[in-house]
């Protein structure tokens, strides 16, 4: 409870009077009119991988003698890593934090992170950047809700050193460059690294020299964020190590083979049941090399591997494999190959060209994010293959709740339930983790709201949730199917029983399961709202027995 109080104590704080939002001249190839902002027109715009990068902005400071205390409040217009002095910026555990600042109304709120960086500030010449990807704000997942967009990145570094107190806040004394190894990154479709890029860590030494950055600009008016930016609440996304995969089993193959069937089979070489320890796989090109994880996960691939520079390898993902061949049977491949026909339009892919390095090379995306079992490996040139792991991304909520039985389908069922919550709490609870959608429906995650309650610790989780909920009303104290994802359904829309219980849920779930009426006493009104615009509407009487009144 006092953990609750304190994340609401600050929650209307406007922090935007301290910094500027800036942004830098985005390429040519990336401009398009608001007119086109129809998602083919972003499908257009996605095609173009790997042209220029992403947005980088720089900042070189003093500090005199000891620094006593550095703070950084940081949030951005995309989602955002932070560099300083040739370190990434981490967060609890040694773990990067992802995809910060996370998914919320972006017409209503941006969350702003807080780090204390005094470990990485030192006496003398520092630098601090930080490179801003579209994420839930500019990226295919938005469906063009927020208009036209501008990646921008808001930051306050506040230092206390022999000088006293001084506040480096974003504006056009910063620097910007699209550049860097990430040469694109979307959530639904996927990322290209290029090795050969001088790495971000290296840009963040000060004396860095190895590209010119230029001017930044402020964010225009309608162009960019008007809405609140306040202290961060809720659970951050990070790697979940304990849930960490390693192959059960890994297949080479090269083309396919007649097996009577419309796509055939793969054509097998070599099969391994386990990836040995230290025992590097040799990829050639034409072969294939299909990885299965053993448990169908979100999050990405851990890569660790040699080739020449400029070498491509390229990572297939999905969650099934196709079991015949057989058009008739719903495959989209030969028997053995990745099934991606129900991902439908998220083409998640993955590149990586090599740097060509002395040492294997270690490489796990950015800002992107896969639903997966298996992993299809493809490359242009010999490849050695050191480790391959799959690393399980999330919001992180501590598990709670557990049951064994004496039945083991059952227990693999429990299993797969508690998986499954796993995969589809990031940022907001999510109806699916690996097609072209991936959204909040207030539906799904009401029906499934007690047994996540019983599972884990999902308090924190959901009283963010319910932020972006009430953030997304609208003036007739409505509610979208999809939170943070505005869409106006009207109050007389079907499905409006969901969403209206979607916001009673975490009430009762903070009295019967915690023991306090905090949440009853913030959202009331937000609730009894609704409550009066049903029944002023007209709306469906199936409505009020859902809720139970």
């Amino acid at each position: 409870m006092v953990q609750y109080q304190k994340l609401y104590e600050d929650r209307d704080v406007d922090l935007k009077g301290r910094a500027s939002m800036i942004g830098v001249e985005e390429p040519v190839w990336h401009r398009r009119p608001e007119k086109e902002l129809d998602e083919k027109s972003l499908q257009r715009v996605q095609d173009r991988f790997d042209q220029d990068g992403l947005p980088v902005f720089r900042k070189v400071f003093e500090t005199e003698g000891e620094v006593k205390e550095a703070l950084l409040d940081m949030t951005s217009l995309g989602v955002f890593h932070v560099y300083m002095n040739g370190r990434a910026v981490t967060g609890e555990h040694g773990l990067r934090e992802e995809f910060n600042p996370g998914w919320t109304d972006y017409r209503k709120r941006l969350l702003c992170v807080r780090y204390d960086v005094t470990s990485y500030v030192h006496p003398g010449r520092n630098c601090i950047l930080a490179v801003v990807a579209g994420g839930w704000w500019q990226g295919r997942i938005s469906f063009g809700t927020y208009g036209r967009r501008e990646l921008g990145l808001w930051g306050c570094l506040d230092i206390r050193d022999e000088r006293g107190f001084r506040r480096l806040a974003t504006g056009t004394d910063w620097a910007g460059l699209w550049t860097g190894p990430v040469r694109c990154s979307d959530i639904w479709d996927g990322e290209v690294y290029d090795g050969r890029e001088d790495s971000y860590e290296d840009m963040s030494h000060p004396e860095y020299d190895g590209r010119v950055f230029g001017p930044v600009h402020v964010v225009e008016s309608g162009r960019g964020y008007e809405g609140k930016i306040t202290p961060w609440i809720g659970p951050k996304i990070q790697v979940r190590p304990q849930l960490e995969r390693r192959p059960v089993r890994a297949v080479i193959s090269r083309g396919t083979e007649d097996n009577k069937t419309d796509y055939g089979r793969l054509a097998v070489t070599e099969t391994m049941e386990s990836w040995p320890p230290g025992m590097p796989i040799l990829l050639s090109p034409g072969q294939t090399l299909t990885v299965d994880m053993g448990q169908n996960m979100v999050g990405w691939q851990y890569l660790r591997a040699k080739a020449r520079a400029g070498t491509r390898l390229v990572f297939r993902f999905g969650e099934m494999v196709n079991d015949s061949g057989l058009l008739s049977r719903g495959n989209d491949g030969p028997e053995g190959s990745v099934y991606t026909a129900n991902y439908r339009s998220a083409r998640s892919l993955g590149q990586y060209i090599f740097g060509g390095k002395e040492e294997p090379e270690e490489y796990c995306p950015y800002f992107t994010y896969y639903g997966f079992r298996y992993l299809e490996l493809t490359a242009d040139g010999p490849v050695e293959l050191y480790e391959l792991r799959g690393q399980v991304v999330g919001s992180v909520i501590r598990r709670t709740g557990s049951l064994e039985t004496s039945h083991e389908g059952v227990n693999r069922l429990i299993s797969n339930i508690f998986w499954g919550q796993m995969g589809n709490y990031f940022s907001v609870p999510t109806d699916c983790p690996q097609r072209n959608e991936r959204l909040g429906w207030t539906g799904d995650a009401q029906v499934f709201f007690r047994t996540a309650s019983y599972n884990a610790d999902v308090e924190d989780f959901y009283w963010k949730w319910l932020q972006d909920a009430r953030d997304s009303q609208n003036e007739e104290g409505g509610v979208s199917r999809c939170d943070s994802l505005y869409q106006g359904y009207p109050l007389r829309q079907r499905g409006m029983g969901g969403r209206l219980y979607s916001h009673t849920l975490p009430d009762v779930y903070s009295v019967r399961q915690q023991g306090h009426s905090s949440g009853v006493r913030r959202f009331h009104g937000e609730v009894y709202g609704i409550f009066g615009k049903v029944r002023t509407g007209g709306a469906q009487c199936g409505v009020w027995r859902l809720a139970g009144l």
